[in-house]
């Protein structure tokens, strides 16, 4: 497994390895602009990179961060002074255990939870815990000094992919496209295969300058952005409802590659098709029913006789007890009437 983040990864290029390609000039262009003084093996990294983009660890969090999760018993180092230069992680591992499609949707899903960079804690994720960062670097607001972390999901995304190739199936049915459109930690991926031929509509269409019902990247777009109104809440019925999904997806892919030459392409397509189009319209229904669910800061539970349930979800104590935040210092409250509850 190799991780590349928005920067060269490549290191010492040993020509005389069969692995390695390179032009001709390689060394003499290194050689004469500086970038390398001849002796030992070209860090082709050190010589014709720039570097991270925009800040430090901006590329270098997110490779150690997928090569963590799937080579877990390989403590790589989460800090270093100049990535460009110190060469702090390998080009690539070999992964502790078998990796599946749902182990890059994991991967793909990281705002660092569990760790001491989780965007999801701390004040900047806010009242309800968003990890979520928007841009701030030449906004109105920016200070001029200072970074957020640059996680690996990230709310600017246009689409996700995971590619899987299996040398057991016939040529028509060993590859398929897990497509993730919009952010990858709310989005569901959806198995497409070249066999297949067109894609869905629901995967041709999507613009930013219109909402169209019919795009599945504006449905995952809208869950996406709902999700901000109660983050940390909202967050496990999102979740459950990709992996539901995804597990779907994973048995339609098992029974077209079982049945093999006797489907044909135009069945594979319509089989395909259909599991895209009852994706997108559940979707549709999960931010309604996130919306119901979440509005005003209660999380709701309809009954069967039509009334509600409703319990107030409030705001994360971490962030209440910031100084700033003025709220333990706010207006003394009164005891309520003996027998009553204290009104929100």
């Amino acid at each position: 497994v190799a991780v590349i983040a928005n920067m060269f990864t490549i290191r010492q290029l040993n020509l005389s390895d069969p692995a390695f390609l390179a032009s001709r000039n390689v060394h003499s262009i290194a050689l004469a602009h500086g970038r390398w003084d001849g002796r030992g093996l070209l860090d082709f990294t050190k010589a014709y990179s720039r570097g991270e983009y925009a800040h430090k660890y901006y590329s270098g969090r997110r490779m150690w961060d997928g090569l963590r999760h799937m080579k877990p018993s390989l403590i790589l180092p989460p800090t270093y002074q100049d990535l460009q230069h110190d060469n702090p992680y390998p080009l690539s591992v070999v992964p502790d255990l078998k990796i599946t499609p749902q182990s890059w949707f994991s991967a793909h899903r990281s705002h660092y939870e569990g760790t001491t960079f989780d965007t999801s804690l701390g004040a900047a994720a806010g009242p309800f815990g968003s990890p979520d960062r928007y841009a701030t670097i030449g906004t109105p607001g920016d200070p001029g000094m200072g970074s957020w972390e640059r996680t690996v999901s990230i709310y600017r995304t246009t689409y996700t992919w995971v590619v899987q190739a299996s040398a057991a199936h016939e040529k028509p049915l060993a590859g398929t496209i897990w497509w993730g459109p919009a952010d990858s930690s709310k989005t569901v991926f959806v198995p497409l295969m070249v066999s297949m031929g067109e894609p869905p509509l629901s995967y041709r269409l999507g613009r930013q300058s219109a909402i169209e019902r019919q795009s599945a990247y504006w449905a995952q777009r809208y869950v996406q952005n709902l999700a901000q109104m109660h983050y940390s809440a909202m967050i496990g019925d999102i979740h459950s409802f990709s992996l539901k999904w995804e597990a779907r997806g994973v048995a339609l892919q098992a029974e077209i590659q079982m049945a093999g030459a006797n489907m044909s392409s135009r069945d594979i397509k319509h089989l395909l098709d259909e599991h895209a189009q009852k994706v997108l319209a559940a979707t549709w229904q999960l931010a309604d029913d996130l919306m119901l669910k979440f509005a005003d800061g209660h999380m709701t539970t309809p009954q069967q006789d039509g009334t509600v349930v409703t319990q107030e979800l409030g705001y994360r104590g971490e962030w209440l007890n910031i100084s700033e935040v003025n709220f333990t210092r706010g207006p003394v409250r009164l005891p309520p009437p003996e027998g009553l509850m204290q009104a929100p």
